[in-house]
């Protein structure tokens, strides 16, 4: 697991090194708050990915790897518009919408 100190490093380097967003493919985003407060890119994590996916969903399948191959291969591709896909899927799909849209996130410290 990365510590918010490395996190913090990778989300600085994905900056400058030019890259449209930071993804972080941790569902419990140890590094996220870091992240947030160094760059100006957006930053994007499974759980948050996930749940505002899901925010309106009819159908929800849990499961990922296998039961999102599985469904595909079968024909499935969407339900209602919302693609099938897994996590990892997920959380690129949402940041490239954020980047498409001009998205960014505010952080407001408590």
């Amino acid at each position: 697991m990365l510590s918010e100190q490395a996190g913090g490093e990778a989300a600085l380097a994905a900056e400058r090194g030019g890259y449209d967003a930071f993804a972080l493919g941790c569902f419990y985003d140890p590094t996220l708050w870091a992240a947030r407060s160094l760059v100006d890119i957006p930053r994007v994590d499974l759980s948050k990915s996930c749940m505002l996916l899901a925010m309106g969903a009819e159908v929800l399948i849990p499961g990922d790897g296998f039961l999102t191959e599985f469904v595909r291969r079968h024909g499935l591709r969407s339900v209602d518009g919302a693609p099938v896909m897994d996590a990892p899927g997920l959380l690129f799909h949402y940041a490239t919408v954020l980047e498409r849209d001009r998205l960014r996130w505010t952080h407001r410290k408590a």
